[in-house]
């Protein structure tokens, strides 16, 4: 016979199946360490290997939560009709055979007469004299007045015989089977066959290993202060950034019982990876990729990477300042002291002050930028909120701001103590420029420069787009004390002027009103005899038309 090693019954070390006469009991070890505690499933499973049927999961249960060091009985075996001696039982899941010793059988005692004579008692023994049949001692006697014979003998023919009546023929113990060669009594549950269960298989994995929640905490500054402002949060993943991976299936092994018969394991459940593949992401192998930089976002099971990332409320300690390749929105406020750096563009519903917006292209705010002063008016102040933009900037206030932009600065209201850089500067007829510096590529236009109290603005328009006009426009009133400069033509106002545009000619400003087109800028050098601005290929209508249009708007 071929012995195969036992297996093991279950998936827990801490679990233990004791076996006393008929009684099956459970014994659960208490974990050490990091070690797992033992299950109800567990223990359940590794009862399904024991001779009886019938398993009590609420009693299970118990014990497990009880954790006891010592066997806790579970049931016993039922012993079959009529059957005497030892009985052979399969678990119930065909896995195991079991020699189970059963009650032997009873006999009556003979009955004993209490009243008996003495003549009928016989004479009194002989000293010395060899007992009779009569002295023999009888048989004990039980208070039922039954008789226990001899426990039978159990030999390993016997097991054999009995192990092909019930058709067990594989992982016959032998090293069991041979203990009962010489015969001997069977005294408690003996397992005498243990086959091969099925290896299950297990399902396929998805790790997901990105994720749209944010773990915040401060930084440590390299001086040991903490920066509550930062937060080491990725919100963004570079191309090729491996978004999910898939293990596949394993579809384990078939497992064989007493009998012969194959187990067959478990049906495996494959998951793959097309049900996550979202915006910008691709199947290489049993990998999800990401196939351009982007911020990651689960929707449902599916991962989009969006080159878009949104604060739905204020930018705060809640959020932290964000760094992110894309467009970053902002629906709230930027509260003081927070920094947003993206290669986007960046827009805040709210307002921005004491903060930092750094964007590869365009920035808008819809409130106010800086310094909120319910009178609009402000006294110096230190220039603590940043804009960089690579684009334009929209704004409806500059106050105290710090702007360096590629494109235009257009703002509706007011620029109020700022230092602007851009390539131009539009205002609407209402907006005004007060206590600032300018320097601009272009032109610059707004409602009124200056202010009555003489404060300096200073606004200088460079040569670097020489094909295009250079003008400073004031559509309602230049103020004394304003400094002009345009492309090294320079001009303090003594006094406040009305409605005027100031041109370049031969070094020195001249300056017209504020309707004034190129057409009427080399009408007027040609009627004062100077040489006029360059003027862009195509000069004439198109341009006075384009200026024209401005104007109006």
């Amino acid at each position: 016979m071929t012995e195969l090693a036992p297996p093991p019954p279950h998936n827990n070390d801490l679990i233990e199946v004791v076996f006393d006469v008929r009684t099956v009991s459970l014994l659960i070890r208490p974990p050490q360490g990091n070690e797992p505690a033992a299950s109800t499933e567990d223990a359940v499973e590794a009862l399904r290997r024991s001779p009886f049927a019938a398993i009590a999961h609420q009693q299970v249960a118990q014990i497990v939560a009880a954790q006891s060091t010592k066997p806790v009985p579970v049931g016993s075996v039922p012993v079959p009709a009529g059957v005497t001696g030892w009985f052979l039982v399969t678990s119930p899941d065909a896995l195991a055979a079991y020699l189970v010793p059963a009650p032997p059988p009873k006999i009556e005692a003979l009955p004993v007469e209490d009243d008996a004579s003495p003549a009928e008692s016989g004479p009194p023994p002989v000293e010395g004299a060899p007992p009779s049949v009569e002295d023999q001692p009888s048989p004990a006697v039980s208070d039922d007045h039954e008789l226990e014979p001899s426990v039978p003998l159990l030999s390993s023919t016997k097991i054999v015989k009995l192990l092909k009546e019930h058709d067990v023929k594989r992982g016959v113990l032998s090293s069991v089977v041979d203990s009962f060669d010489p015969a001997r009594p069977l005294e408690t549950i003996e397992c005498v066959a243990l086959a091969q269960p099925p290896v299950q298989g297990r399902d396929a994995i998805v790790e997901v290993l990105v994720t749209d929640q944010e773990d915040h905490h401060p930084v440590t500054r390299a001086d040991g202060s903490v920066d509550h402002h930062a937060n080491v949060a990725s919100r963004f993943v570079e191309a090729g950034t491996v978004l999910a991976t898939r293990i596949p299936p394993d579809p384990g092994a078939p497992g064989v019982d007493v009998s012969g018969q194959p187990i067959e394991p478990r049906a495996v459940v494959d998951h793959q990876l097309e049900r996550l593949a979202g915006q910008n992401t691709a199947i290489e192998g049993d990998q999800l990729l990401a196939v351009e930089p982007g911020r990651p976002m689960l929707n449902g099971e599916r991962i989009d990477l969006l080159h878009s990332y949104e604060v739905p409320g204020d930018l705060n300690y809640a959020v932290g300042n964000i760094v992110f390749d894309g467009d970053v929105t902002v629906r709230g406020d930027v509260k003081p002291g927070f920094s947003i750096v993206a290669t986007g563009s960046v827009t805040i519903g709210g307002v921005l002050e004491h903060a930092s917006i750094e964007a590869g292209h365009d920035i808008s705010v819809q409130g106010v930028i800086g310094e909120y002063h319910a009178d609009g008016w402000m006294e110096e102040a230190e220039h603590t909120t940043t804009l960089q933009a690579g684009g334009d900037v929209h704004a409806q206030y500059l106050r105290a701001v710090t702007v360096r932009a590629g494109g235009e600065v257009r703002v509706n209201r007011e620029i109020v103590n700022s230092n602007v850089q851009a390539a131009r500067v539009e205002m609407g007829a209402g907006g005004r420029i007060v206590q600032s510096d300018l320097v601009v590529e272009s032109d610059i236009e707004a409602g009124a420069l200056g202010s009555h109290n003489g404060a300096h603005t200073h606004l200088h328009v460079t040569t670097h787009r020489s094909e295009e006009p250079l003008v400073i426009r004031a559509w309602d009133t230049a103020h004394a004390g304003v400094h002009l400069n345009i492309s090294g033509a320079v001009l303090k106002l003594e006094d406040d002027v009305a409605s005027p545009s100031f041109w370049q000619l031969e070094g020195e400003i001249a300056h017209l009103d504020a309707r004034a087109t190129l057409r009427d800028i080399v009408a007027f050098a040609e009627e004062t005899g100077r040489r006029p601005p360059n003027a862009p290929p195509g000069d004439g209508d198109a341009v006075d038309a384009d200026a024209e249009a401005r104007t109006a708007a």
